[in-house]
């Protein structure tokens, strides 16, 4: 088991076609997120700012945030090691 914590910058591979909702703005409450298909095999560089026994809390490079599931991805790098 690979050691993520928060701040942690993650490279992650789409196990299945997944579909992800991804939130692009900061009111959660006004704005419903986008989703956004990620391929099987597909790879995402991202910043890990939350975690929890389900999910990972992940940041985009352009500042959206989504929740990703730990069960539908695997990890490739952290911190680019």
């Amino acid at each position: 088991m690979v050691d993520i914590e928060e701040n942690d910058d993650v490279v992650f591979k789409f196990k299945g076609n997944t579909i992800v909702e991804v939130f692009e703005h900061e009111d959660f409450e006004l704005h419903k997120p986008v989703e956004e298909l990620f391929e099987a095999g597909e790879v995402i560089d991202v910043a890990v700012i939350g975690i929890n026994d389900n999910h990972y809390d992940i940041e985009f490079g352009d500042g959206s945030v989504a929740f990703l599931r730990k069960d539908l991805v695997e990890v490739v790098s952290v911190n680019y090691e």
